[in-house]
Parts: C-alpha cells; structure tokens; sequence
C-alpha cells in the first residue's frame, strides 16, 4: 500500500478554511441563541437543526482537509478526497506525464482519459514507482510544453 497526501491548491484551502470559519460562527450563534430562547419550543428546534448543520459542514471540511489522499494497492488505484472515493483499475493506466511548464503530474488511463495528481513534487517519483510495482506496462514521460498540458 503507498498512500500520497493530497496537496491542496489555495482555492480549494481557500474555500474549506471558509466554510470551517463560518461553520464554528454559526455553531456559536446558534448555542448563544438556545441559551437565550430556551423556553421557546419552536426557537429551540429551529436553532437544534441550524446547529447540527453547522456541526456537519465543520467536520466536512476536517474531513476533506485531513483525510485526503490517493492510495496505489493492488486492487486500484483510489483517490480519497474526504467523503468522495475514486478506484481505477491500476492496469488501465497506460502513462504518467510530468509536464515541466505547468509542473503538473498526469495520469493517462487510455487515450481520453486522465487525471491531474495533485501531491508534493518530491513525492512525484515514488508516485510513479509505486504505480510501475503494479502495472510493468506503465511509462513515464516527462514534457516541457505548457499549451498542451491538461487543464487543472
């Protein structure tokens, strides 16, 4: 089993400190809020709801910061991003290609089909041993061309 760590791009690091933030405000004014209706049924329900939601966008957004990854095993080749799980047959990669202009790492299943990896630089070659362990078809091939890279 080799698991890499997916590498968060700023949007998307961006957008989960985001919604971590306005998940622990909510949850904040919702319990302020419980505590200050509490003798009103229907104000209390309301804000018990608004609280577990509050409560569920935090954890997904730990979820997905925390336990995102891919994992090359035997029986494929699995991208885990929080609740979201990816498998690909290891065999169906035909090449992985290291576009220098963009310094992005692609994994080509066929002719159409691929997937932009998203892991620290360092780790790009043991990525590609990893996979190779698996799959003896697979090559790598490194390209210096920014126009035909594929799009992130």
């Amino acid at each position: 089993m080799n698991k890499f760590k997916f590498k968060q791009s700023i949007p998307l690091m961006v957008m989960n400190i985001l919604i971590a933030v306005l998940a622990i405000v909510g949850a904040v004014f919702n319990i302020i809020n419980l505590v200050k209706f509490a003798d009103n049924a229907g104000r209390t329900i309301a804000f018990i709801i608004l609280l577990l939601v509050c409560l569920v966008m935090l954890a997904f957004a730990v979820w997905i910061y925390f336990f995102s990854y891919y994992l090359i095993e035997e029986d494929g080749f699995k991208l885990i991003f929080g609740p979201i799980k990816n498998v690909v047959d290891v065999s169906a990669i035909t090449e992985i290609c290291l576009y220098k202009g963009k310094d992005s790492l692609v994994v080509y299943f066929g002719e159409e089909n691929y997937q932009i990896i998203l892991i620290k630089k360092e780790d790009y070659d043991a990525f590609y041993n990893a996979v190779k362990s698996i799959n003896e078809k697979v090559f790598y091939n490194v390209k210096n061309d920014v126009e035909n890279t594929p799009v992130k």
